[in-house]
C-alpha cells in the first residue's frame, strides 16, 4: 500500500501551539520528514490544490457572469447549508471541487502504480476536512493538528522534523480544465 498526504500550511502554527513549540519552529520540510517517519510515502503541499481549485472557480465565474446573483463556493459545509436553507436560489449556486476533493482525485491518479492500493490523508489545522472526507469519501483519512501531535508523540516521530518534502503533486492544467468543463456543462449546458 502506498500513502499520499496533503498538508496545509495552516497546520503548522496550530501544530506548534498544540506541541507547545515556539512559533516558527516547524517548517513544511520538517513536517514532511516527520510524516515520512510515521509511514507516509509522499507529502504534498495543499497550495497546489488551492491553485487548481481557484482556476476552476475563475472559469465557473466567467461562465456564470450573465447570471445575477451568483453564489460561488467550494466549501462542502457551505454547499450543504445553501442546498438545505435556500433551495429557491439553486439556479444561482455555482459549486466546484474543494482543494481536498481535487487532491483526493488527482492524488490517487498521479501516484497509482500497478495494483497497489493508495490511501490518501489530509492533514489540516482543525477538523473541518473530516466532515467532507466522511460524507464524500474524497480522501481516506482526515487528521487535525491535535490528532497529529498525539500520533507524533506516541510514535516518536517528532525527531523527523528535518527532512525535505518528498514529492510535489502537480495538478495538470488539462485535468482541472476537464473538471471545470464538466462543472460548467452542468450549469450552462455547454463548454466554456
Amino acid at each position: 500500500m502506498k500513502t499520499v498526504a496533503q498538508v496545509s500550511s495552516e497546520l503548522i502554527p496550530e501544530l506548534e501551539r498544540v506541541l507547545k513549540l515556539q512559533p516558527g519552529t516547524v517548517t513544511m520540510e520538517q513536517l514532511a520528514g516527520s510524516l515520512k517517519k510515521i509511514g507516509i510515502n509522499h507529502v504534498v503541499d495543499a497550495a497546489d490544490a488551492h491553485v487548481a481549485a481557484n482556476g476552476i472557480a475563475e472559469k465557473l465565474l466567467a461562465a456564470k457572469a450573465a447570471v445575477s446573483p451568483v453564489i460561488l463556493t467550494n466549501s462542502y459545509a457551505a454547499q450543504q447549508f445553501l442546498k438545505a436553507e435556500f433551495p429557491g436560489l439553486a439556479d444561482a449556486f455555482c459549486f466546484y471541487d474543494s482543494s481536498l476533493s481535487l487532491f483526493g482525485k488527482l492524488g490517487k491518479e498521479q501516484f497509482a502504480q500497478g495494483d497497489a492500493p493508495i490511501k490518501t490523508f489530509a492533514f489540516g489545522p482543525v477538523g473541518g476536512d473530516a466532515a467532507e472526507a466522511e460524507k464524500t469519501g474524497c480522501v481516506d483519512i482526515a487528521v487535525n493538528a491535535r490528532e497529529l501531535a498525539r500520533i507524533m508523540i506516541r510514535t516518536g516521530s517528532m525527531g523527523g522534523l528535518d527532512s525535505q518534502i518528498h514529492s510535489k503533486l502537480q495538478f495538470p492544467v488539462a485535468n482541472y480544465n476537464l473538471l471545470c468543463y464538466n462543472f460548467c456543462d452542468h450549469f450552462t449546458g455547454s463548454e466554456t
